[in-house]
């Protein structure tokens, strides 16, 4: 399938931030892994061996349907029916001798399209559940809590742990992605030894007997670097194969025996999507640069003294340091420690009754990072924060956090409305 790649590629074993590639040979891998992102893939057998094996069920023909020029997903929750396109993932999973499990029909995640011929596991309707919280100066504000209906399947009653997720903004990720372990290690207090409420963990993550790795991307913390992310986008969203997760039928399950016997992009015993391939797709994404900051012309400079009085900046740390191939340290503002939290019950993974899911880390969150706050805010689709775009604002977002940040999120309960409005003006031009 990558016959077409080999005669353009020059070294798609090129990366940024290092390796013996020339930075030419790096610009062509980034612009080639930029077509690549943006291909839209299609369903085997194709006439168009370069672009088949997409599915059998799939959420997305491309990756760029999802991360617009390598951005977030551009949606507006609405109550009702959502589109089969909508950026939103759902993942889900039942309990099999007392653990976490992927679902029997459903596997992790919910595929809302498929190739012709076959049936999509099912479409997601959206409503909401709503309350308001009164701040310390009388003002009220609405809270969403979003529930997702998985239509048209059979295993809800088995659904114990549902989890839908926006598509993230990708600019940056190669600096967050060079975060070394040492780094990781001094800012983590699992165990709360300093008493102050904060006991952020590294996301130790298995891939292979050997290989255990601290993970920083997904919304969990769940994938250590671009090429696992990666992969694992490809395979649960678009239902294509690679080294790292090689099932030709993605994330179908034994109970789905139509998915499994439909056409493939590769033979058995090969993948879809090369290593080379992913490798351009990894590169375009290490170029990305980090996400630019819409500040104000106004000063910023009370706000962001009340963002670290209030604690905001415990887990919203707000310079991280890049080793580069140089060995150099490079520092930069994710305002994010990259470790997980308890976050509370507000913010738990639900079951399918809408109780919060009893399983293990329901309640924990990779710390989003803040760069590229305020064009997110200030998009014409809505501000949609947080992992499933409940959050209208930036306030809406700080009164839904809880656990770790419930003691942050009181002391902006308590802020006049000037210091509410300056903090929220600091945020907005990050």
């Amino acid at each position: 399938m990558s016959a077409w790649l080999k005669t353009l590629v020059v070294s798609s074993a090129a990366v940024a931030f290092g390796g013996a590639a020339s930075a030419a040979e790096d610009s062509m891998d980034a612009v080639l892994g930029k077509a690549l992102f943006e291909r839209p893939w299609v369903s085997a057998p194709s006439s168009t061996k370069a672009a088949d094996g997409l599915g059998p069920l799939f959420n997305a023909r491309a990756c760029s349907s999802c991360h617009q020029g390598g951005g977030r997903a551009a949606v507006s929750l609405q109550e009702g029916d959502l589109p089969a396109s909508a950026g939103l993932a759902v993942r889900v999973g039942a309990v099999k001798d007392g653990k976490l499990a992927p679902h029997p029909e459903l596997g992790l995640q919910v595929q809302t399209m498929a190739v012709p011929g076959l049936k999509p596991e099912g479409s997601l309707r959206l409503s909401f559940e709503s309350h308001t919280e009164q701040l310390a100066d009388g003002t009220t504000v609405e809270l969403r809590r979003p529930r997702f209906a998985i239509m048209g399947e059979q295993g809800s009653s088995d659904l114990a742990w549902i989890s839908p997720r926006l598509a993230p903004d990708l600019h940056g990720s190669g600096l967050l992605e060079r975060v070394p372990l040492s780094r990781l290690a001094a800012l983590a207090d699992p165990d709360d030894l300093n008493g102050d409420g904060i006991s952020g963990s590294i996301a130790m993550g298995h891939y292979g007997e050997l290989d255990i790795e601290p993970g920083r991307f997904g919304w969990k913390g769940d994938e250590p670097d671009l090429v696992h992310q990666i992969s694992a986008a490809f395979h649960f969203d678009l239902g294509l194969a690679t080294p790292l997760r090689p099932d030709l039928w993605g994330d179908c399950t034994i109970a789905e025996a139509d998915c499994l016997a439909a056409p493939h992009g590769a033979a058995p015993g090969s993948v879809e999507i090369e290593s080379n391939i992913v490798a351009l797709v990894v590169t375009y994404l290490r170029a990305l640069p980090a996400p630019a900051g819409s500040r104000p012309n106004a000063d910023v400079s009370t706000g962001e003294t009340i963002f670290a009085k209030i604690g905001c900046g415990s887990c919203h740390t707000p310079q991280q340091q890049a080793e580069l191939a140089s060995g150099e340290m490079m520092w930069f503002s994710p305002y994010s420690d990259l470790l997980v939290h308890d976050m509370g019950e507000g913010l738990a993974d639900r079951a399918a009754d809408g109780s919060v899911s009893p399983v293990a880390g329901a309640r924990d969150w990779r710390t989003a990072p803040l760069w590229g706050l305020g064009p997110r805010v200030a998009a014409k689709d809505g501000a949609n924060l947080l992992h499933d775009g409940r959050a209208r604002s930036v306030l809406e977002a700080i009164l839904w956090h809880g656990g770790e940040a419930a003691q942050a999120k009181q002391r902006a309960v308590e802020l006049s409305a000037q210091d509410r409005a300056a903090l929220i003006a600091f945020l907005e031009g990050l």
